[in-house]
């Protein structure tokens, strides 16, 4: 800046801070808008999780009969289901979609 005029510099030094301040405007809207994601990636997960856990719930119930009792009682051994285990569910339901998702763990 010293081998500008003063007259140059201000305006060189103001354009330099017009053009900054319309960035960062624009990367405050981009957080926001992942922020925004990130929160309906984490609903997603979450409904996921509970689909998992109902399927789950539904094979370790099995089937009963007018009295009440089990026919089909069976414990399915799965484990518990981990964000590695999520992560493993998701990829395999993306890229085998017509694959048995209750198996995909």
């Amino acid at each position: 800046m010293v081998a500008y005029p003063i007259d140059e510099a201000k305006t060189l030094l103001e354009e330099k801070l017009v053009s900054q301040q319309n960035s960062m405007t624009t990367c405050q809207e981009d957080l926001e808008f992942l922020r925004e994601q990130i929160t309906t990636m984490e609903v997603n997960i979450g409904i996921d999780i509970n689909t998992i856990a109902n399927k789950k719930h539904e094979r370790t119930i099995g089937t009963l009969n007018n009295d009440g009792n089990s026919l089909n009682q069976q414990k399915w051994k799965t484990p518990p289901m981990t964000k590695n285990n999520l992560i493993r569910y998701i990829i395999k339901s993306i890229l085998y979609p017509s694959h048995d998702k209750s198996k995909c763990y």
